[in-house]
Formats: structure tokens, C-alpha cells, sequence
């Protein structure tokens, strides 16, 4: 039998994820980045990577428009020619 495996966030064991015959398919976790580096247990994916992810995609999204914007602003510039912008 294997060691248990200990999620890097709440020091917890990580749950064993099994078919509805009780046979383990999975007893590694999930990945816990960005949040840590390593495994991380169900319930810290849930209230800790997740969010983390859904914050760095925001983030990823707000930059691009602020790019997008910032090259409609640029293309608006009066005085400069074409190849000077």
C-alpha cells in the first residue's frame, strides 16, 4: 500500500477518487497551481486554486483591453503620420 499523500495547502490527506464500483482511478489530487506548488486535496482546490485561476484569468483579460484600448487611443493621435504611430 502506498504512502497517503498530504495536500501542500491544509497539511490534510487527499482523498482517493473511485468508480461506483469502489475501485481507485485517482489518489493523486489536484494541481494545486497557482495558488502552491504541488497537489493540493479537493476542498483547497475548491476554496483556494480556483479562485486563484479565476483571478489570474481577470487580470489576463483586463491587460488585453487595456492594450486594445490603448491602440484605439494611438490610432486616434492627431499630427503623426501613419508610419510614426
Amino acid at each position: 500500500m502506498s504512502k497517503p499523500k498530504v495536500c501542500v495547502i491544509c497539511k490534510g490527506g487527499i482523498e482517493q477518487k473511485k468508480t461506483p464500483e469502489g475501485k481507485v482511478y485517482w489518489d493523486s489530487g489536484e494541481n494545486a497551481e497557482p495558488y502552491a506548488e504541488g497537489r493540493c486535496c479537493g476542498s483547497c482546490n475548491d476554496i483556494f486554486v480556483i479562485p486563484a485561476r479565476m483571478e489570474d484569468m481577470m487580470k489576463a483579460a483586463a491587460m488585453r483591453a487595456r492594450r486594445e484600448k490603448s491602440r484605439q487611443l494611438q490610432g486616434r493621435l492627431p499630427g503623426l503620420p501613419n508610419d510614426e504611430r
